[in-house]
C-alpha cells in the first residue's frame, strides 16, 4: 500500500457519552477512574493497522461529571470533542457561577470539533432532560457519574 492510501484512511470513531451529576468530590481517584474507564471502551474495539481508532467524546461540558469526561478524552490529542449544547451558549452560561466555571467553559468549548445547539424548549428542566437524550443517542459507551444522592430535577 502507497503513502497516500495511508493518509486517506476513515477512523472508526469510538464515542463516548457521558451523564452524571455537577456536584463531585475533586478526587485524583475519580479521574482515574474515568480515564481507565475510557482506556477500556478502547481496548474492547477491535482495531488493526487498516483501522483506527479515534475517540470522540460527548459531552454538555457542564460542571462536573460532563467536564471530568471529556477532560479525560481530551488527554488523547487525536481524541475529538462533541458539545451538544442545551440552549444557546449565552443563556446555558448563566448557570455557571464563577468566572473560573464560565473560563473552563468557554475552553472547553473552543476545542470542540462540532458543537450542536438543541431547539428551544419550554424550560431548562427539559432543555437538560433533552440534551441528556441526546448524548445517549449518539454515543457508543456512556459513562454515568453518580453523587450517591438523588435526582434534582427532571434533567438530572
Amino acid at each position: 500500500m502507497n503513502s497516500s492510501n495511508q493518509d486517506t484512511k476513515i477512523p472508526y470513531r469510538l464515542r463516548v457519552g457521558v451523564t452524571g451529576h455537577r456536584r463531585l468530590p475533586d478526587d485524583d481517584a475519580l479521574s482515574s477512574q474515568v480515564s481507565s474507564a475510557i482506556n477500556r471502551a478502547r481496548e474492547l474495539v477491535e482495531t488493526s493497522d487498516d483501522l483506527p481508532v479515534r475517540l470522540r467524546v460527548i459531552s454538555p461540558i457542564a460542571e462536573g461529571a460532563d467536564r471530568l469526561v471529556a477532560h479525560a478524552g481530551l488527554a488523547d490529542d487525536t481524541s475529538e470533542l462533541e458539545v451538544p449544547l442545551p440552549m444557546p451558549r449565552e443563556q446555558y452560561a448563566e448557570d455557571f457561577e464563577t468566572d473560573e466555571s464560565k473560563s473552563e467553559f468557554d475552553s472547553l468549548l473552543g476545542q470542540a470539533d462540532l458543537v450542536t445547539v438543541m431547539s428551544e424548549s419550554r424550560t431548562r428542566e427539559e432543555a437538560y432532560q433533552r440534551v441528556g437524550r441526546h448524548v445517549v443517542d449518539r454515543c457508543d459507551v456512556l459513562i454515568a457519574l453518580w453523587d450517591g444522592e438523588p435526582s434534582r430535577g427532571r434533567g438530572g
